[in-house]
């Protein structure tokens, strides 16, 4: 159930942020507006439930890098999809996440990927080559 429930969530979300983007909203704004809100609404469970750590020198630089490369950046190329492709294509696309991550794991970390994983990579692969062959063939 809970993966069903944040299924929904994005959708409405990748929704959300199209709809605003095509009415003119900047991808910048849209965003912003949709990080801003969703934090005001989180703020209450952070209070609640402080994760030790977040109040030192180490855990506030962390934050900030959390925040700005893989939040805001990843965000605002996702943003800038949006602008260009439908957003069943965009939140399609962004299944390749999951796969990019293991690969900068393995180079950049050098963390080792196992068989299974393989597996799983190669199967996301596979089913967005058949979407995206299945899309090119209907155009």
């Amino acid at each position: 159930m809970p993966a069903l429930i944040a299924g929904l969530g994005y959708a409405i979300y990748t929704a959300a942020g199209a709809h605003m983007i095509t009415a003119g909203v900047s991808t910048q704004g849209a965003m912003g507006q949709m990080f801003g809100i969703g934090g005001i609404l989180l703020l209450p469970i952070l209070i609640w439930q402080w994760p030790g750590g977040l109040d030192t020198g180490a855990g506030a630089t962390a934050v900030v890098y959390l925040v700005v490369v893989p939040t805001v950046l990843a965000y605002l190329l996702f943003a800038a999809a949006l602008r260009h492709l439908n957003p069943a294509t965009v939140a399609t696309l962004t299944l390749l996440e999951p796969v990019v991550a293991a690969i900068l794991g393995a180079v950049v970390l050098g963390e080792t990927i196992t068989t299974v994983a393989m597996l799983g990579m190669a199967t996301v692969v596979a089913a967005l080559g058949l979407l995206t062959a299945g899309t090119l063939r209907n155009s």
